[in-house]
């Protein structure tokens, strides 16, 4: 189902219900986080995602849309921040493809595809598309852990930097040595 939402109307297919989603405050261990979540608008919501249909017309409909996207359980409330110059594109990479932010995909694997929501959190223009990603990683991370599925706070890391985020052990400075030839 796709759910459109301007400012704080929502216009949804009359045949079916609007989509719910469970704010942090169905839990009572979190449910001093609810301004918090409450930070994160939506412009689009995709359900169902289970449906091919649904995964379809979400492609179709954010193609060459540039903006600041977010993948939510509907369970536990937590939730994936992303942006990128095609989120039609990337939504199919986080689907189909399967190589994406490894907690979102043990998340899906877990609890289904049937019970996450994908939001349109911002459509922006490419040259602030960072900055835009960064504000709404900045509320993420001000929540508990098992609130986000994001791997780091800085928007625009690699998925490299990410995993690698470990120290590197010291090894000493290499000795280089000088090769003249023959001297005598």
């Amino acid at each position: 189902m796709i759910t459109t939402s301007t400012s704080s109307t929502t216009s949804s297919t009359p045949s079916t219900p609007p989509s719910i989603i469970p704010s942090p405050s169905t839990n009572p261990s979190n449910s001093s986080n609810s301004s918090s979540t409450d930070s994160f608008p939506s412009l689009k919501e995709f359900t169902n995602l289970d449906q091919s249909k649904t995964r379809k017309a979400a492609k179709v409909a954010l193609r060459g849309q540039v903006g600041v996207y977010s993948f939510i359980c509907n369970i536990t409330g937590a939730r994936y921040i992303g942006s990128s110059i095609d989120i039609g594109i990337r939504l199919v990479q986080h689907l189909v493809t399967n190589n994406t932010n490894e907690h979102l995909q043990n998340a899906i694997a877990k609890y289904g595809l049937k019970n996450f929501t994908f939001s349109v959190v911002e459509f922006c223009d490419s040259q602030v598309l960072l900055q835009r990603e960064q504000h709404y990683l900045d509320i993420l991370f001000s929540l508990p852990a098992y609130l986000r599925y994001n791997f780091s706070p800085v928007a625009g890391a690699p998925i490299a930097s990410r995993v690698a985020l470990r120290p590197v052990p010291w090894r000493p400075p290499c000795q280089t040595y000088s090769f003249r030839g023959n001297t005598s």
